[in-house]
């Protein structure tokens, strides 16, 4: 449940998940702290954490923050790749 409102939180720049007596728990990424990259045939999760986040390793970044349920990417796909 919380992995859900983290992704809503991602996915709505600006806002914030709080518990319910109010403590914030997570804030949202916001626009400025991630670029937008146009998948191109080739690319794998791993190659752009590699290229992008200095090791392959950190693919698991890119899918939560893109809410991926699938290490599979496709062409023309847009991603948000963390600054």
């Amino acid at each position: 449940m919380l992995d859900y409102a983290k992704r809503c939180a991602d996915s709505n720049p600006g806002y914030s998940v709080f518990d319910v007596v109010g403590t914030k728990l997570y804030t949202g990424v916001t626009a400025s702290s991630y670029d937008i990259y146009t998948v191109v045939k080739g690319d794998s999760l791993w190659k752009l954490a590699a290229k992008k986040l200095g090791s392959g390793s950190r693919y698991h970044e890119l899918k939560e923050l893109n809410g991926l349920t699938s290490d599979v990417i496709y062409a023309g796909q847009k991603l948000k790749i963390p600054k």
